[in-house]
């Protein structure tokens, strides 16, 4: 007689945890802004831009897994909760995919299929980040990890900065002045760095910073404190001005340039609206006390679409 076969430990904790979890995360604007953002993907990219559907979707996953990549939570509830949030843009590519093909379009199929491989991707990096990151044994009684060490980070703020700035700099020799042919994928490089940098530094607060930041918001003054717009603007100017230098340079130095998306101006007037756009929603965030996570949801699902677009129309 066969032994019944049962799935492991983990996963007997994991999948109702998670199945609980699911029922919260209705609640959450975000989830529907990614999820909706996911189905816009899944309707734009063609199947030659299968790239742009994978890039737009592990963008979305940032956008689910949202604070958690800066809050304080315990190594058992982290990955439940994890996939209880990705789920909602997995969701949305299978639906879109499934209609798709229903309706004969396997274009809009493989894009779903892309745009959910890349959230997995975003699932198994975020579970090994907090893995990596999270304290692996708590005694009782001991003094708790300092709140640095508790956060879970998908990328780390210091090599990846220099990342981008050395990618940026490489972008800028090949696509204005080594194959000027490619110059459209500037933007793309600056804008991308600038999602997965600019907009959770600047939006997403963890640990003992949310508390603080509104307690000191309900005051007088303007305090300058993690997720508030005094804060979150210098900091999007900032990453706006780092990534878009290289392209202010070529376009000082070079001589001819064509029009469209080949002039190094155009990624400088991208990268300048981007970054007063995220600005503007910090704004009216603030002002209309949404959740920081909905503000960081609306920013990444708009640049998710802006790339299927610009892949649409490439």
């Amino acid at each position: 007689m066969n032994a019944r076969v049962t799935p492991p430990g983990f996963l007997r904790r994991l999948v109702p945890v998670a199945a609980m979890l699911l029922r919260f995360e209705v609640r959450r604007p975000a989830s529907w802004l990614v999820a909706g953002a996911m189905l816009a993907v899944v309707a734009l990219v063609p199947p030659v831009r299968a790239w742009a559907a994978s890039a737009a979707g592990a963008l979305l996953g940032l956008a689910a897994v949202g604070s958690l990549r800066r809050a304080a939570v315990s190594a058992d509830l982290l990955p439940a909760r994890i996939v209880a949030r990705v789920a909602w843009p997995l969701a949305a590519a299978g639906a879109g995919a499934t209609v798709a093909r229903l309706a004969g379009n396997a274009a809009a199929g493989s894009a779903a299929v892309a745009g959910a491989a890349s959230c997995g991707v975003v699932v198994a990096a975020a579970a090994m980040a907090a893995a990596t990151r999270l304290p692996r044994v708590l005694v009782d009684h001991a003094e708790p990890a300092p709140a640095a060490d508790w956060s879970p980070r998908l990328v780390g703020r210091t090599w990846a900065d220099a990342a981008a700035m050395l990618s940026t700099l490489v972008a800028m020799a090949v696509c204005y002045f080594l194959a000027p042919e490619h110059a459209a994928w500037y933007p793309a490089i600056a804008t991308t760095w600038f999602a997965l940098l600019a907009l959770p530094a600047a939006t997403l607060v963890g640990g003992d910073e949310g508390p603080r930041r509104d307690l000191a918001t309900a005051g007088p003054g303007r305090p300058r404190l993690a997720g508030t717009p005094v804060a979150a603007v210098p900091t999007l100017l900032a990453y706006a001005a780092v990534l878009g230098w290289p392209a202010a340079v070529a376009a000082a130095v070079a001589r001819d340039r064509a029009g469209g998306w080949s002039d190094p101006r155009m990624a400088v007037a991208v990268l300048a609206g981007m970054a007063g756009l995220a600005a503007a929603l910090v704004w009216i965030s603030a002002a209309r006390r949404w959740r920081e996570e909905t503000t960081h949801a609306a920013l990444v699902a708009a640049h998710a679409t802006a790339i299927a677009l610009v892949a649409r129309a490439a």
